[in-house]
């Protein structure tokens, strides 16, 4: 009697899952194949264990099967079934929809351990896009509205580890992008953790902006508007880019690290039109508020 092949059922398992990534029913990548190496040893024990019993061989088949339904509707990698429905889920994209009533947005974000990039949203068609090549996790999200204005907090997480990682960490080290709607008044409080963070704020109609420093280093782009910015540095640089085109009116707390400001940079106290009030206090690392021209995202 022919034995029922293992190594047979491993392969369609792994083509049933390159299949479904294709069709965009779950995530699945190559690269994720090196996370699988365990059933390896798996499929080799049951192999041992099965010999000629064929009717083991079927419940095996039927396992499987409810392994790989599982993976697709429960785990990291069918996720996107579970977008939208609010917080306590994993993701890889999260969309807050556009809304004709919101006529302004004060939003606070908060992020763990993770690179962020934050800019202008293409997309006219949402309020908010987050995305990552790797999963991300929304901790908290809280909403109000108040006339007219929406209020979110969010706290946005990397994908929370279960046991040690083989192959080293660099989930870590892929981006999150935060992409907001530039055509709506925007006050913005943001908390970075640890990693690198760049703030776009260039395109933004902001009315004022938070940032407390984390772990890592912090760039910052304003708008060539008025507005308020008020700036924590953390243990890391800071680097603040000003237009050439605005006035700054700065006023400065030294702490461990030292302020610079860039002498192209044109101050002056008070006025209305064409200021950015600057508030900033230095934390463990050196603060430098420089010139746009400086540099070019």
């Amino acid at each position: 009697m022919r034995r029922m092949s293992l190594l047979g059922i491993f392969l369609i398992l792994i083509g049933l899952l390159l299949l479904f990534s294709e069709l965009g029913i779950i995530r699945f990548y190559w690269r994720d194949l090196l996370r699988l190496w365990p059933l390896i040893f798996i499929f080799w024990g049951l192999d041992l264990l099965i010999g000629e019993k064929k009717w083991f061989g079927w419940l095996v088949v039927l396992i499987i099967f409810l392994l790989t339904i599982f993976i697709v509707f429960f785990s990291s990698y069918g996720r996107p079934f579970f977008r939208d429905r609010g917080p306590g889920f994993y993701y890889r994209e999260w969309k807050y929809p556009f809304k004709e009533d919101i006529k302004g947005l004060d939003l606070e974000i908060s992020t763990g351990v993770r690179v962020v990039r934050l800019e202008a949203l293409k997309d006219r068609e949402n309020l908010l896009h987050i995305s990552s090549n790797w999963d991300f996790y929304i901790d908290k999200l809280i909403e109000e509205k108040r006339d007219g204005e929406l209020g979110l907090s969010l706290k946005v997480e990397g994908e929370k580890e279960t046991g040690f990682r083989i192959f080293g960490d660099d989930k870590k080290l892929d981006p999150i992008n935060i992409n907001i709607n530039p055509e709506i008044p925007l006050s913005l409080k943001f908390d970075v953790g640890v990693g690198d963070a760049t703030l776009n704020m260039r395109e933004f109609r902001l009315k004022d902006l938070s940032v407390k420093g984390g772990v890592g280093r912090l760039k910052i782009y304003l708008p060539s508007s008025p507005c308020y910015v008020e700036i924590e540095g953390g243990v890391g640089s800071v680097e603040v880019y000003v237009p050439e085109d605005m006035i700054l009116d700065l006023s400065a707390e030294t702490g461990l690290g030292k302020i610079s400001v860039d002498k192209e940079i044109k101050q002056e106290k008070g006025g209305e039109k064409g200021v950015i009030r600057l508030k900033v206090r230095s934390g463990v690392g050196n603060i430098k508020i420089l010139s746009e021209k400086k540099e070019v995202i």
